[in-house]
């Protein structure tokens, strides 16, 4: 029973850990898009 539980937590904390990075790396995309999307639209107002 000990190793099934092990099993169910290991995948628990890979999921975990994947989300904690995968979250703020797609926050930061998005805050580059935004950017450079109001840039282009600046650009193409001038």
């Amino acid at each position: 029973m000990p190793m099934n539980l092990e099993y169910v937590l290991t995948s628990y904390g890979i999921w975990v850990v994947a989300f904690l990075i995968y979250i703020p790396v797609m926050k930061r995309k998005l805050k580059t898009y935004t950017q450079s999307l109001e840039t282009h639209q600046q650009q193409k107002k001038s």
